[in-house]
């Protein structure tokens, strides 16, 4: 009888105005689908610091089910006027100081795997401890996937010279 009770609850709480659905939580994407994201700037931007292996599929796991389901609610028309724009405003603002403090801790002439350790603290940070709402949801994926995509348009980053290292500069097009 409680597990009913507990399930009514659960589905009540879904119901609410300020809810938003997470259908997203558990989806696997594909092997092909992980693969594709291999040449985003948020892999090779975890790659500077030396995350590789799990992690890093980890993080373009994170990364797909937060785009999937961001888009998702957009398509469902499900939030309000510049809700994931504020949303982002707030994770950069919680990294901003962090950042700052791991480049107070880097000399000018430290060495790579000074930069590589000091950005894996930084990342460890989004890995384990940052978990931000969205309305009322609060979902380890849907941060750190957030957080995939703004590393991806280089908002946030995780290596000192992330914006140097990761930059597309764009070729002019050769006179005919």
């Amino acid at each position: 009888m409680l597990e009913v009770e507990q399930k009514l609850d659960d589905i009540r709480d879904g119901l609410k105005r300020d809810a938003l659905p997470l259908d997203m939580e558990h989806f696997v994407p594909s092997a092909a689908e992980l693969e594709s994201l291999d040449q985003m700037r948020f892999v090779k931007q975890l790659q500077s610091v030396g995350i590789g292996g799990s992690r890093l599929e980890y993080a373009k796991r994170d990364f797909y089910r937060a785009s999937t389901q961001r888009s998702r609610w957009v398509r469902d028309s499900l939030l309000f006027d510049d809700e994931v724009g504020r949303f982002e405003q707030l994770l950069i603002e919680e990294w901003q100081p962090r950042f700052a403090q791991m480049c107070d801790g880097l000399t000018d002439g430290c060495d790579a795997a000074a930069l590589r350790n000091s950005g894996q603290k930084l990342y460890g940070w989004v890995e384990t401890d940052a978990r931000f709402p969205i309305r009322s949801q609060i979902a380890r994926f849907l941060t750190v996937g957030s957080y995939q995509i703004l590393a991806d348009d280089l908002r946030v980053g995780w290596h000192r010279d992330f914006e140097s290292l990761h930059a597309v500069v764009e070729e002019e097009p050769a006179d005919v």
